[in-house]
C-alpha cells in the first residue's frame, strides 16, 4: 500500500486485501461472510480492491523498470567489465551487514 491509502481506515484496507488475496487464488473476491466481519459494504469494498490491484500493479512496473536501468551496462550492470555498478555495490554492502551481524 502507497501514500494514496493513508487515509483508508485500517479495517477497510485489510478487507481490500483479504478480496485482492481471495481474486488471485481464483476464488469469489466478496463473501457475504467478509462483508459482515468488516462491516464494509460490497460496492465499497470492490472499489478498494481495484485500487489496491492498481497500486500493486503499478509497484511491479516500478520495480522491472529500475531492475532494467541499473542493469544497463552504462550503470555498472552485470554486463560491464570490472565496474561493480549499484547491484554490485549493494550486494557487497549487504554481505558485509550479514558477517557484522552474525554472532561469533
Amino acid at each position: 500500500l502507497d501514500q494514496q491509502f493513508l487515509g483508508v481506515p485500517p479495517s477497510r484496507a485489510a478487507a481490500a486485501a483479504a478480496a485482492c488475496a481471495l481474486s488471485v487464488q481464483g476464488r469469489p473476491n466478496w463473501s457475504q461472510k467478509l462483508g459482515f466481519y468488516s462491516r464494509v459494504l460490497e460496492e465499497d469494498g470492490r472499489a478498494l480492491a481495484a485500487r489496491v490491484l492498481l497500486s500493486a500493479q503499478r509497484a511491479v512496473l516500478a520495480h522491472a523498470c529500475l531492475r532494467q536501468k541499473y542493469a544497463a551496462p552504462r550503470m555498472g550492470g552485470d554486463t560491464a567489465k570490472n565496474v561493480p555498478g549499484v547491484f554490485g555495490a549493494l550486494k557487497a554492502f549487504l554481505a558485509v551487514e550479514r558477517d557484522l551481524s552474525t554472532p561469533g
